[in-house]
């Protein structure tokens, strides 16, 4: 049984909390922008890093990859944070998005969704060769990322799925890309902590492991059973058969089956409906309470209370739920603008990603809130 607890950023004082050494030039730079360059991401990286590190642990900030939209666009890059020569987080910065950063992780081994999505298929990412300029990161979404070349060949996503390269990428050659630009006030900012909470303690596994376990997958049930572990009911890197039972009370259908797993689909209503007869089942009285376009505020009222909730973004048709188990608030200082944070279980890996709330590629959402 796996079940990492959160970073301690609790431990962070409300006046030292993402305070990073301020640069004189962010002071007089608000409105102005700046090329996007792995240089200054890997400054960026590092800036961001620094507030959010009291433990004196020195993360360092490494390979810097390209983000590009599935349209062509670069817009930032995925960086990684590495401490004693291992994997200790992540940071996605993105152009497009407030305050320039879309999620971040600064938990021990935990990894990007880019170099998740290397994993899912790592005979085949091993067997491309690439050159250091030919990779780049693709934005699908805000929560699905993938991992390809600009020589051609499959996406690797960071859900366990291929798909066709975008012809707007593959045409990209030789010096083609044209470098994002970033708002200077963003590359530099430092930021003021204002408020911060977490359960007890990060409940996620990952999908390999319960399709290994149940020969199933259903990312609202997962997000459901990853709910109930919060309350105690589940473990969730053990418990089968509660997996099941979570299938059947809330209704999930066969959407397909591929290499002998059967993945599902649930309604968001049913999925509400099912989880508190799971947990009446159990002796504790649940309700739900579904809003459409649910705002930082009611995630953070849950979580101050300690009731579970779900997150789902819908990219397409077919939404993808998550678990949220956390908030973070901060100021950027140089500009006033919020940062507004929920930390997830993304029901494909087992690490929590910390996502920015107000990033546009998540804006279409359901919130299910229990209580």
């Amino acid at each position: 049984m796996d079940r990492r607890t959160f970073v301690k950023l609790a431990a962070l004082s409300s006046a030292a909390a993402f305070a990073g050494a301020p640069k004189a030039m962010a002071q007089d730079a608000t409105g102005s922008t700046s090329t996007l360059t792995s240089d200054n991401a890997l400054e960026m990286a590092f800036n961001f890093a620094q507030s959010c590190d009291t433990n004196g642990q020195g993360l360092v900030p490494a390979n810097p990859v390209r983000l590009a939209t599935a349209g062509g666009d670069h817009v930032g890059y995925v960086v990684d944070y590495n401490l004693d020569g291992a994997p200790n987080g992540y940071i996605v910065i993105d152009a497009s998005c407030p305050n320039g950063i879309a999620e971040f992780s600064f938990e021990q081994g935990s990894i990007s969704p880019y170099a998740a999505a290397l994993m899912s298929n790592e005979s085949l990412a091993s067997a491309q060769h690439l050159s250091e300029d030919e990779q780049y990161a693709v934005k699908i979404d805000g929560l699905l990322y993938g991992a390809a070349d600009r020589s051609g060949g499959p996406v690797l996503l960071n859900d366990g799925t291929i798909a066709d390269i975008p012809m707007a990428l593959s045409s990209v050659t030789g010096n083609g890309w044209i470098d994002a630009t970033i708002n200077t006030s963003d590359l530099y900012a430092n930021y003021a902590m204002t408020a911060f909470k977490f359960f007890p303690s990060f409940i996620g596994s990952s999908q390999n492991r319960i399709t290994y376990l149940t020969g199933r997958y259903a990312c609202q049930v997962s997000a459901l059973c990853a709910c109930a572990g919060l309350y105690g009911m589940f473990d969730i890197w053990d418990c089968a058969d509660e997996y099941i039972e979570m299938w059947d009370r809330t209704g999930t259908t066969v959407l397909e089956v591929k290499n002998g797993i059967t993945f599902g689909t649930t309604n968001i209503g049913k999925g509400a409906v099912g989880f508190c007869d799971f947990c009446s089942a159990r002796g504790k009285s649940i309700s739900n309470r579904v809003n459409r376009s649910p705002t930082f505020a009611q995630y953070v009222l849950a979580v101050n209370a300690q009731q579970t909730s779900l997150f789902t973004a819908w990219p397409d048709p077919v939404g993808h739920s998550v678990a949220v188990e956390g908030y973070v608030s901060a100021t950027n200082n140089s500009t006033g603008a919020a940062l507004s944070v929920i930390v997830v279980a993304d029901g494909w890996g087992d690490s929590a990603r910390y996502l920015n709330f107000n990033y546009p590629a998540l804006s279409n959402s359901t919130g299910t809130f229990f209580f």
